[in-house]
Protein backbone atom coordinates (compact mmCIF):
# COMPACT_ATOMS: atom_id res chain seq x y z
CA UNK A 1 0.00 0.00 0.00
CA UNK A 2 1.47 3.52 -0.85
CA UNK A 3 2.25 5.74 1.55
CA UNK A 4 -0.88 8.01 0.93
CA UNK A 5 -3.41 4.95 0.41
CA UNK A 6 -2.05 4.26 4.39
CA UNK A 7 -2.55 7.98 5.11
CA UNK A 8 -6.02 8.13 3.56
CA UNK A 9 -6.98 4.35 5.47
CA UNK A 10 -6.65 5.98 8.99
CA UNK A 11 -9.11 9.00 7.74
CA UNK A 12 -12.74 8.99 6.10
CA UNK A 13 -13.62 7.27 2.99
CA UNK A 14 -14.12 10.84 1.56
CA UNK A 15 -10.30 10.91 1.98
CA UNK A 16 -9.66 7.79 -0.07
CA UNK A 17 -11.94 8.65 -2.83
CA UNK A 18 -10.45 12.45 -3.10
CA UNK A 19 -6.97 10.59 -3.32
CA UNK A 20 -8.22 7.91 -5.89
CA UNK A 21 -8.33 7.53 -9.96
CA UNK A 22 -10.17 4.43 -9.97
CA UNK A 23 -11.25 1.42 -7.24
CA UNK A 24 -12.92 -1.78 -8.08
CA UNK A 25 -15.45 -3.69 -5.36
CA UNK A 26 -15.41 -7.34 -6.39
CA UNK A 27 -18.47 -9.05 -4.65
CA UNK A 28 -19.68 -12.22 -5.10
CA UNK A 29 -22.32 -13.58 -8.29
CA UNK A 30 -25.54 -14.24 -6.83
CA UNK A 31 -27.97 -13.89 -9.81
CA UNK A 32 -28.96 -12.20 -13.34
CA UNK A 33 -30.62 -9.63 -11.94
CA UNK A 34 -29.90 -9.46 -8.30
CA UNK A 35 -27.42 -7.24 -6.27
CA UNK A 36 -24.02 -9.04 -6.02
CA UNK A 37 -23.37 -10.62 -2.20
CA UNK A 38 -21.25 -8.96 0.61
CA UNK A 39 -18.68 -8.85 2.09
CA UNK A 40 -16.01 -7.09 -0.57
CA UNK A 41 -13.64 -9.82 -1.78
CA UNK A 42 -10.41 -9.50 0.15
CA UNK A 43 -6.89 -11.37 -1.11
CA UNK A 44 -7.21 -10.80 -5.05
CA UNK A 45 -4.56 -9.75 -7.33
CA UNK A 46 -6.10 -6.36 -9.24
CA UNK A 47 -3.41 -5.63 -12.40
CA UNK A 48 -3.85 -2.87 -14.69
CA UNK A 49 -2.57 -4.19 -18.18
CA UNK A 50 0.67 -2.33 -19.11
CA UNK A 51 1.31 -0.55 -16.28
CA UNK A 52 3.34 -1.36 -13.11
CA UNK A 53 0.99 -0.23 -10.55
CA UNK A 54 -0.35 -2.47 -8.25
CA UNK A 55 -3.27 -1.33 -6.06
CA UNK A 56 -3.99 -1.28 -2.41
CA UNK A 57 -6.86 -2.87 -0.73
CA UNK A 58 -8.70 -0.29 1.42
CA UNK A 59 -10.69 -2.95 4.24
CA UNK A 60 -13.44 -0.04 5.47
CA UNK A 61 -14.59 0.75 1.74
CA UNK A 62 -13.57 -2.57 0.70
CA UNK A 63 -12.03 -0.91 -2.06
CA UNK A 64 -9.11 -1.70 -4.49
CA UNK A 65 -7.68 1.35 -5.61
CA UNK A 66 -5.12 3.14 -8.71
CA UNK A 67 -3.66 6.48 -6.96
CA UNK A 68 -1.34 6.69 -10.32
CA UNK A 69 -2.53 5.40 -13.95
CA UNK A 70 -2.24 7.81 -16.73
CA UNK A 71 -5.99 8.92 -17.61
CA UNK A 72 -7.49 6.90 -20.73
CA UNK A 73 -9.32 3.12 -21.54
CA UNK A 74 -7.53 0.56 -19.33
CA UNK A 75 -8.32 -2.94 -19.23
CA UNK A 76 -8.18 -4.47 -15.21
CA UNK A 77 -7.63 -8.13 -14.81
CA UNK A 78 -8.72 -9.64 -11.61
CA UNK A 79 -7.15 -12.62 -10.65
CA UNK A 80 -7.82 -15.27 -6.96
CA UNK A 81 -4.45 -16.66 -6.59
CA UNK A 82 -6.49 -18.73 -3.82
CA UNK A 83 -8.46 -20.52 -6.03
CA UNK A 84 -11.84 -19.08 -4.71
CA UNK A 85 -12.91 -17.00 -7.62
CA UNK A 86 -12.53 -17.10 -11.12
CA UNK A 87 -10.24 -14.83 -12.86
CA UNK A 88 -12.65 -11.70 -14.79
CA UNK A 89 -11.50 -9.24 -16.94
CA UNK A 90 -13.01 -5.38 -16.93
CA UNK A 91 -12.37 -2.55 -19.07
CA UNK A 92 -12.36 1.36 -17.90
CA UNK A 93 -11.56 4.87 -18.45
CA UNK A 94 -9.26 6.21 -16.05
CA UNK A 95 -10.84 9.77 -15.57
CA UNK A 96 -7.53 12.65 -15.13
CA UNK A 97 -7.65 14.44 -11.91
CA UNK A 98 -4.38 15.73 -12.20
CA UNK A 99 -5.96 19.20 -11.68
CA UNK A 100 -7.62 17.70 -8.38
CA UNK A 101 -4.71 16.86 -7.31
CA UNK A 102 -2.92 20.19 -8.15
CA UNK A 103 -5.92 21.75 -6.11
CA UNK A 104 -4.98 19.27 -3.30
CA UNK A 105 -1.24 20.11 -2.96
CA UNK A 106 -1.86 23.65 -3.25
CA UNK A 107 -3.58 23.52 0.02
CA UNK A 108 -6.87 25.22 -1.15
CA UNK A 109 -9.77 25.17 1.19
CA UNK A 110 -12.49 22.74 0.16
CA UNK A 111 -11.17 22.11 -3.43
CA UNK A 112 -13.43 21.67 -7.08
CA UNK A 113 -13.32 17.61 -6.66
CA UNK A 114 -14.43 17.17 -10.40
CA UNK A 115 -13.52 14.56 -12.00
CA UNK A 116 -15.00 12.07 -9.43
CA UNK A 117 -12.82 9.36 -9.22
CA UNK A 118 -14.43 5.70 -10.76
CA UNK A 119 -15.82 3.25 -8.28
CA UNK A 120 -16.96 0.15 -9.85
CA UNK A 121 -18.73 -2.97 -8.66
CA UNK A 122 -17.55 -6.07 -9.84
CA UNK A 123 -19.24 -9.44 -9.64
CA UNK A 124 -17.25 -12.34 -9.80
CA UNK A 125 -17.87 -16.31 -10.09
CA UNK A 126 -16.53 -18.75 -7.83
CA UNK A 127 -14.29 -21.27 -9.38
CA UNK A 128 -14.77 -24.80 -9.59
CA UNK A 129 -11.56 -25.37 -7.14
CA UNK A 130 -13.59 -23.58 -4.83
CA UNK A 131 -14.80 -26.18 -1.91
CA UNK A 132 -18.38 -27.45 -1.85
CA UNK A 133 -19.78 -26.46 0.94
CA UNK A 134 -21.91 -29.57 2.78
CA UNK A 135 -25.65 -29.67 2.97
CA UNK A 136 -25.76 -27.10 -0.40
CA UNK A 137 -27.05 -28.38 -3.58
CA UNK A 138 -24.70 -28.38 -6.53
CA UNK A 139 -24.22 -29.67 -9.98
CA UNK A 140 -20.30 -29.95 -11.21
CA UNK A 141 -18.36 -31.57 -13.69
CA UNK A 142 -17.03 -31.14 -17.15
CA UNK A 143 -17.60 -28.90 -19.97
CA UNK A 144 -15.92 -31.35 -23.30
CA UNK A 145 -17.14 -30.68 -27.07
CA UNK A 146 -17.82 -33.40 -29.43
CA UNK A 147 -14.45 -34.85 -29.91
CA UNK A 148 -14.22 -35.11 -25.74
CA UNK A 149 -12.09 -31.98 -25.74
CA UNK A 150 -12.31 -29.87 -22.32
CA UNK A 151 -14.12 -27.01 -23.22
CA UNK A 152 -13.07 -23.67 -21.34
CA UNK A 153 -15.47 -20.68 -21.20
CA UNK A 154 -18.39 -22.31 -21.51
CA UNK A 155 -21.63 -19.68 -20.53
CA UNK A 156 -23.75 -22.27 -18.19
CA UNK A 157 -27.01 -20.71 -16.99
CA UNK A 158 -29.43 -22.58 -14.84
CA UNK A 159 -32.99 -21.57 -13.57
CA UNK A 160 -33.12 -22.20 -10.13
CA UNK A 161 -34.61 -20.60 -6.77
CA UNK A 162 -32.48 -18.04 -5.33
CA UNK A 163 -34.29 -16.75 -2.04
CA UNK A 164 -37.41 -18.42 -3.09
CA UNK A 165 -37.70 -16.58 -5.92
CA UNK A 166 -37.01 -18.38 -9.30
CA UNK A 167 -33.98 -16.48 -11.03
CA UNK A 168 -31.23 -17.39 -13.93
CA UNK A 169 -27.89 -18.23 -12.12
CA UNK A 170 -24.80 -17.79 -14.44
CA UNK A 171 -21.35 -19.68 -14.15
CA UNK A 172 -18.28 -20.32 -16.21
CA UNK A 173 -16.53 -23.24 -17.29
CA UNK A 174 -12.46 -22.83 -16.14
CA UNK A 175 -9.53 -23.43 -18.48
CA UNK A 176 -10.13 -27.01 -18.10
CA UNK A 177 -13.77 -27.03 -18.89
CA UNK A 178 -14.52 -27.83 -14.89
CA UNK A 179 -17.34 -26.41 -13.64
CA UNK A 180 -19.58 -25.89 -10.58
CA UNK A 181 -23.56 -24.99 -10.26
CA UNK A 182 -23.52 -23.96 -6.62
CA UNK A 183 -27.15 -23.33 -5.85
CA UNK A 184 -27.74 -22.93 -1.90
CA UNK A 185 -31.67 -21.79 -2.55
CA UNK A 186 -32.44 -25.37 -3.92
CA UNK A 187 -33.04 -26.72 -0.20
CA UNK A 188 -34.98 -29.77 0.09
CA UNK A 189 -37.96 -27.59 1.73
CA UNK A 190 -38.33 -26.03 -1.59
CA UNK A 191 -37.67 -28.70 -3.56
CA UNK A 192 -40.26 -30.56 -1.46
CA UNK A 193 -41.66 -33.60 -1.67
CA UNK A 194 -40.06 -36.93 0.09
CA UNK A 195 -36.03 -37.81 -0.03
CA UNK A 196 -33.93 -37.55 -2.13
CA UNK A 197 -35.50 -34.06 -3.06
CA UNK A 198 -35.28 -34.66 -7.09
CA UNK A 199 -36.20 -31.51 -9.61
CA UNK A 200 -34.82 -30.36 -12.59
CA UNK A 201 -34.45 -27.46 -13.85
CA UNK A 202 -33.46 -25.66 -17.38
CA UNK A 203 -29.86 -25.12 -18.45
CA UNK A 204 -28.70 -23.05 -21.27
CA UNK A 205 -25.11 -23.62 -22.61
CA UNK A 206 -23.32 -21.60 -25.25
CA UNK A 207 -19.70 -22.16 -26.02
CA UNK A 208 -16.90 -19.56 -27.26
CA UNK A 209 -16.82 -19.50 -31.25
CA UNK A 210 -14.04 -20.98 -32.89
CA UNK A 211 -11.76 -17.39 -32.65
CA UNK A 212 -12.44 -16.96 -29.16
CA UNK A 213 -12.06 -20.71 -28.52
CA UNK A 214 -8.57 -20.78 -30.35
CA UNK A 215 -7.32 -17.57 -28.31
CA UNK A 216 -8.26 -19.19 -24.86
CA UNK A 217 -6.31 -21.94 -25.28
CA UNK A 218 -3.17 -19.73 -26.38
CA UNK A 219 -3.48 -17.81 -22.94
CA UNK A 220 -7.12 -18.16 -21.19
CA UNK A 221 -7.03 -15.08 -18.64
CA UNK A 222 -5.31 -13.15 -21.62
CA UNK A 223 -8.09 -13.94 -24.09
CA UNK A 224 -11.31 -13.20 -21.81
CA UNK A 225 -13.58 -10.95 -23.14
CA UNK A 226 -14.17 -7.79 -20.72
CA UNK A 227 -17.56 -7.86 -19.16
CA UNK A 228 -18.10 -11.08 -20.17
CA UNK A 229 -21.58 -11.34 -18.00
CA UNK A 230 -23.00 -8.43 -20.03
CA UNK A 231 -22.21 -9.80 -23.42
CA UNK A 232 -25.66 -11.07 -25.35
CA UNK A 233 -24.22 -14.55 -26.33
CA UNK A 234 -27.47 -14.50 -29.02
CA UNK A 235 -26.14 -11.08 -30.36
CA UNK A 236 -25.51 -10.80 -33.79
CA UNK A 237 -20.97 -10.89 -33.57
CA UNK A 238 -21.12 -12.29 -30.49
CA UNK A 239 -17.83 -14.25 -29.34
CA UNK A 240 -20.43 -16.94 -28.09
CA UNK A 241 -22.81 -19.37 -29.92
CA UNK A 242 -25.68 -21.78 -28.55
CA UNK A 243 -25.15 -25.05 -28.11
CA UNK A 244 -26.72 -28.80 -28.02
CA UNK A 245 -26.07 -30.97 -25.51
CA UNK A 246 -26.57 -34.13 -23.64
CA UNK A 247 -25.32 -34.83 -19.79
CA UNK A 248 -23.75 -37.46 -18.57
CA UNK A 249 -24.02 -38.96 -15.06
CA UNK A 250 -21.32 -40.32 -12.58
CA UNK A 251 -21.54 -43.80 -13.75
CA UNK A 252 -21.28 -42.78 -17.54
CA UNK A 253 -24.84 -43.05 -18.49
CA UNK A 254 -26.16 -40.53 -20.31
CA UNK A 255 -28.75 -38.16 -20.40
CA UNK A 256 -30.58 -36.90 -23.16
CA UNK A 257 -34.11 -34.62 -23.95
CA UNK A 258 -36.86 -34.98 -26.53
CA UNK A 259 -35.70 -34.57 -30.22
CA UNK A 260 -35.04 -31.02 -30.74
CA UNK A 261 -34.70 -30.31 -26.96
CA UNK A 262 -31.55 -29.93 -24.50
CA UNK A 263 -31.95 -32.13 -21.58
CA UNK A 264 -33.14 -30.81 -18.31
CA UNK A 265 -30.33 -30.72 -15.25
CA UNK A 266 -31.38 -32.98 -12.45
CA UNK A 267 -31.16 -31.56 -8.86
CA UNK A 268 -31.27 -33.19 -5.95
CA UNK A 269 -31.46 -30.91 -2.15
CA UNK A 270 -29.11 -31.08 -0.17
CA UNK A 271 -26.75 -33.25 -2.82
CA UNK A 272 -23.88 -32.32 -4.85
CA UNK A 273 -23.92 -34.22 -8.25
CA UNK A 274 -21.91 -34.79 -10.87
CA UNK A 275 -23.48 -34.40 -14.45
CA UNK A 276 -20.41 -33.82 -17.33
CA UNK A 277 -21.86 -32.08 -20.30
CA UNK A 278 -21.19 -33.18 -23.73
CA UNK A 279 -21.74 -30.69 -26.14
CA UNK A 280 -23.08 -32.00 -29.35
Amino acid sequence: MSSALAFAATRSVDRVVALGLLALRPLRHVAIGRPAAPPPIEGLRVAAEDAAERPGWHPETGLYGFLRLPPGPRRLVVTDLGGRFQPAVFSLVVPDRSAVRRRLEAGIAAPDMAPRPLLREVELHASPTAPLVPGVTAAWGQVRDAAGRPMALARLMVTTFVDGVVRRHLSWSAADGSYALRLPGERPDVIGGDPPWRATRQLIVHAPRAALAAALAQDFVAALPAERDAIDPDAPGSPFERRSFALRDSRGVRRAGAPGNDPTLPIFGGQQTRWDIELA
